[in-house]
């Protein structure tokens, strides 16, 4: 598995899709699971499209859910999976490598999307910083900045 994912960090992203993966998890969450291994690298897809893909177009929740207690996170892409308005939405990561796993996979248009927030979702914007070196997953030149936070209801 090591060779496989130093493959896809040097962009071979291909490299994780056939690996296969045993889970635990409930009937629903491998579903949910095994929905993310279909998503092609380079593309995302929001967790209300997943819920319609599943028959459930109100399990929305649900579906987040399940991808936030994603065992296998990078191998099963559950940072492929965004808001319905285009957010950038939680990732037990952290949102800075959700958006850089989604850059090293070239889905650019993340950042320019305009989104507009609903409750309880926080909005990123890409910033350039200067390049200098550093030991972390920001490598690509980019600075994270958190614009609102919203309270919780």
């Amino acid at each position: 598995m090591g060779d496989r994912l130093r493959a896809y960090f040097r962009g071979e992203l291909t490299a994780l899709d056939e690996l296969p993966v045993t889970t635990g998890g409930t009937a629903f969450q491998k579903q949910v699971w095994a929905m993310l291994r279909h998503i092609p690298s380079g593309t995302v897809v929001s967790y209300r499209e997943l819920a319609i893909k599943l028959k459930s177009p109100n399990a929305c929740r649900a579906v987040g859910l399940a991808t936030s207690q994603n065992p296998v996170a990078i191998v099963i892409p559950c940072h492929r999976v965004i808001g319905t308005n285009g957010a950038l939405t939680g990732y037990a990561g952290g949102i800075e490598r959700k958006q850089w796993l989604l850059r090293h996979e070239e889905v650019h248009s993340i950042a320019a999307k305009p989104v507009t927030p609903t409750p309880n979702e926080t909005i990123l914007a890409v910033q350039p910083r200067p390049n200098r070196r550093r030991k972390s997953i920001e490598e690509d030149g980019l600075q994270l900045s958190l614009l609102s936070q919203l309270p919780s209801s």
